[in-house]
């Protein structure tokens, strides 16, 4: 049975995900709250990474393409173009790597079921403040995973 488009992306998807998955168990033994400065400017830990990242599929693929989006009380705290500098309030790490599984697993079904013809659709973000379309929203959700290197863990 041909694949349609959606479930090809939905299929890249899942395979970056897995790769990021692959890269994220090498993490386990690093400080998820450690941030690194570089030239004044501090980054965001890992914790605040992979939180951000599960808000972000949240958002682009489920809340934004009208699939069955999930309000997770701690989602306000990891947008994007915010500043959340009081961990106390935030999720415990695998409290986040579980949303973070029930987020993708939803947004995998969700893409896959979708007919190519809406993949066409005019949609905008408004966090982005970008007029684009179904396709390119899933396309940009698939670019979201990576983090190792700062840590120094080897990843090939």
């Amino acid at each position: 049975m041909k694949k349609t488009e959606a479930q090809t992306l939905a299929e890249v998807l899942s395979q970056t995900r897995k790769l990021g998955k692959f890269y994220i168990g090498k993490l386990k033994e690093v400080d998820p709250l450690k941030e690194f400065e570089v030239e004044g400017k501090k980054l965001n830990c890992v914790l605040w990474t992979l939180a951000h990242m599960t808000w972000a599929e949240n958002e682009l693929l489920l809340e934004t393409l009208n699939g069955p989006a999930m309000n997770i009380p701690w989602f306000s705290h990891f947008r994007s173009f915010t500043d959340s500098p009081s961990k106390t309030d935030w999720p415990a790490l695998d409290e986040v790597m579980s949303c973070m599984e029930e987020v993708h697993n939803s947004a995998l079904k969700f893409i896959s079921s979708l007919d190519d013809s809406v993949l066409n659709e005019a949609i905008y973000i408004t966090i982005l403040d970008w007029n684009t379309d179904k396709r390119h929203a899933i396309m940009h959700a698939i670019r979201h995973d990576g983090l190792c290197k700062l840590h120094g863990i080897k990843t090939v």
